[in-house]
């Protein structure tokens, strides 16, 4: 029962620390390199006509930001329609804030769940083990925590969030999962 009762304290903490940086997330500017990418500028366009970056190997061609191209993508596709959807409940300029703060929010949850992961050595998030250590990091990566921690840095920037922390995210459940996979053999 006490377990039960820790867990709920803890998942309400998290729950209470995830709302409060959302409505941090809400405040922030837009940062200029948005348009850079939504346009796109002439840069940004051979990243989408030439995905794979063939043409920089076989014609010796330079551009912006080779191999990132589903990163751009997903950052892309994620602001095109996301602020659309969102219309329905929230006039277009506060969409797109809604549409940033949310995205922000789930790399922070995701990124938060990672490290808890790491940290408690159990996927089960209905552990107290695992609830408690998120609950406790949480405050570690609010918006307007010590800026010391570079993912507080680039939590800040939507692009940077979008394009950094969500790859470095990807990553680690890939590498987690595979190591895992391995160990178990």
């Amino acid at each position: 029962m006490k377990k039960r009762v820790a867990y709920f304290i803890f998942l309400l903490l998290l729950l209470t620390d995830t709302t409060y940086s959302f409505l941090q997330f809400m405040g922030q500017p837009l940062d200029g390199d948005m348009a850079w990418c939504l346009v796109p500028a002439n840069e940004a366009k051979k990243i989408f006509e030439n995905p794979l970056g063939v043409k920089a190997i076989l014609y010796n061609e330079t551009y912006a930001n080779p191999n990132r191209f589903f990163c751009h993508w997903t950052y892309r596709e994620y602001l095109i329609s996301m602020p659309l959807m969102l219309q329905k409940f929230a006039d277009p300029i506060t969409s797109v804030y809604l549409a940033c703060a949310l995205s922000k929010t789930v790399i922070q949850l995701l990124i938060i769940f990672l490290s808890a992961i790491a940290i408690s050595g159990t996927v089960n998030m209905l552990k107290v083990d695992f609830m408690m250590t998120a609950a406790l990091i949480t405050p570690l990566f609010r918006p307007t925590a010590i800026k010391a921690i570079w993912v507080l840095l680039i939590l800040q920037q939507h692009t940077l969030s979008s394009m950094l922390c969500l790859q470095q995210s990807c990553y680690c459940i890939f590498f987690h999962s595979s190591f895992s996979f391995i160990m178990a053999k």
